[in-house]
């Protein structure tokens, strides 16, 4: 059996170029990044001073254990040393204090732990999560921050060893 075979010249068209005219057909070169930059100057700033921070607990562990948590791994993320323990207990050494607790007890007695630790002598105050409608009041109380998911954490965690350096960044 014998088959046609048609001649494809008469089919083949020229593609349209697809440059556009002028510098911008030209892509500039990709610069290499390292996303982790920023949280490494973050540590070496902080190995300089080896900052801690007082991660002061409210309530039962059902209340705070998932915010120590996260606590810790954002502040070990900037270099900050931290250690876990009831508010109460605070003594005062850690410059930077934590608050870890649920948002109920952050709403009933969140203001009132922030001012007792700083009548304690701390010298910085966070508070593990989303502030919400109590801002205003935990602000006045003495939180000078906020570490939740979603922040913007290496400005959070720039801006605590700053004030703890008394310098601008690095």
């Amino acid at each position: 059996m014998e088959v046609d075979r048609a001649d494809p010249a008469p089919f083949a068209r020229t593609a349209p170029s697809v440059a556009q005219p002028g510098v911008d057909s030209v892509c500039p070169a990709l610069v290499p990044a390292r996303v982790s930059s920023g949280f490494e100057a973050l540590r070496a700033r902080a190995a300089a001073t080896a900052p801690t921070a007082y991660l002061a607990t409210l309530g039962a562990p059902k209340d705070f254990t998932a915010r120590v948590g996260f606590a810790r791994n954002v502040l070990a993320a900037g270099g900050v040393a931290s250690e876990p323990g009831e508010a109460e207990a605070y003594d005062g050494k850690a410059p930077v204090v934590v608050l870890c607790g649920s948002d109920a007890l952050y709403a009933e007695t969140g203001a009132d732990a922030a001012r007792a630790l700083k009548g304690k002598g701390a010298k910085h105050i966070y508070l593990a999560g989303r502030p919400g409608e109590f801002e205003t009041a935990l602000t006045a109380a003495g939180v000078d921050g906020y570490l939740f998911a979603g922040a913007d954490i290496e400005a959070v965690l720039d801006t605590l060893l700053t004030s703890l350096t008394g310098g601008a960044a690095a």
